[in-house]
């Protein structure tokens, strides 16, 4: 049998499912010389070639199916815990900062219309960091120790120092 465009074409698997049918072909090959004649095993071949292309891609859709039914059926990981646990390039541990809605929402408001610049922003993600490094769900309590610039820190102390000295 020569080789053919479609035979060129064919994946492995396809190849390996049209062998299959056309063997089966084989079998039938006196009902077949009776049908097409000469060209009775161009059409046997040819037969085998659609069908197994068409159970490729059927076989190629089951498969598809059974992933998506194996991901949905999956539980789902818990993103809190995923977070804490997982790790960045070289093992150490992703700064992962953990709250409560109502400072969230505080937070936001902060960013939104008391930040005066990006660095109060950046020190304010610092600072949660640092409060959450022990795996603390931060709250409102801890609302001034995140918003507080540092120099805002150091001139309220200094405030404190120069009353305590009057």
């Amino acid at each position: 049998m020569k080789k053919s465009i479609l035979f060129e074409e064919l994946s492995t698997r396809e190849l390996a499912i049209a062998k299959d049918i056309f063997g089966g072909y084989l079998q039938k090959v006196d009902k077949f010389v009776d049908n097409y004649g000469p060209d009775a095993e161009k059409v046997a071949w040819g037969r085998a070639i659609t069908l197994a292309k068409s159970k490729s891609v059927k076989d190629q859709q089951q498969r598809i199916k059974e992933a998506v039914k194996k991901t949905l059926s999956t539980p789902q990981i818990d993103s809190v815990n995923y977070v804490k646990t997982r790790k960045a390039v070289g093992e150490n541990p992703i700064d992962a900062v953990t709250m409560d809605v109502p400072l969230l929402i505080r937070v936001m408001e902060f960013a939104k219309e008391d930040a005066k610049t990006d660095m109060d922003l950046h020190s304010a993600a610092e600072n949660m960091i640092k409060l959450s490094q022990d795996g603390k769900i931060l709250d409102m309590t801890d609302y001034d120790s995140i918003v507080l610039p540092e120099n805002q820190i150091n001139e309220l102390v200094k405030k404190v120092i120069n009353k305590l000295k009057l």
